[in-house]
């Protein structure tokens, strides 16, 4: 995928959170344009704040080792280095984060 957009994402299923931890993913970044690496990191820093929020819901797209996004709702509890913590406990490394939604 070259490009994408927001609609591309909102056909998606749904995931649970119990489903994440048996993925794995690659190595290198999901993401490659500066543009996008910056809109992702702005929106993990507005995630941890609307996840409180009763009103709006952030969601996260992430994407696989074999290339296939999921996505779920989340619950930013904090955006550390190079991982975001769900409320749960779930470590997420942020280079698999394709996209941060808000709705």
């Amino acid at each position: 995928m070259n490009n994408y957009a927001l609609g591309n994402f909102r056909k998606l299923n749904i995931s649970q959170e119990e489903d994440l931890k048996k993925l794995q993913f690659s190595e290198t970044d999901v993401l490659t344009k500066g543009e996008d690496l910056r809109t992702r990191s702005t929106n993990l820093d507005k995630a941890g704040v609307f996840s409180t929020h009763p009103k709006i819901k952030v969601f996260i797209t992430l994407k696989d080792i074999n290339g296939n996004l999921f996505k779920f709702q989340a619950f930013v509890y904090n955006h550390e280095n190079d991982l975001i913590v769900l409320k749960s406990g779930l470590r997420i490394p942020i280079k698999t984060i394709y996209s941060v939604d808000f709705f």
